[in-house]
């Protein structure tokens, strides 16, 4: 279900002309960087840092799917 969810919404963004598909997940979320990964998205090397509380802060990574290949 996941899996065809990702595909219609990549297959929107590039009928609307999108060249990539970028994709903020939580660094601690390895079940999803690792469902984005099969889906054909690459750790783009970006990070951001969302201080939550004064003893917590969320960190993202972002990945991109190159909608131009294939």
């Amino acid at each position: 279900m996941g899996a065809q969810l990702f595909r219609r919404a990549e297959a929107a963004c590039a009928e609307a002309g999108a060249a990539r598909l970028a994709i903020w997940v939580l660094s601690a979320n390895e079940r999803a960087q690792r469902f984005y990964a099969r889906m054909g998205a690459r750790p783009h090397g970006a990070r951001r840092v969302f201080p939550l509380l004064p003893e917590l802060d969320l960190e993202e990574v972002r990945l991109e799917l190159d909608l131009t290949a294939g």
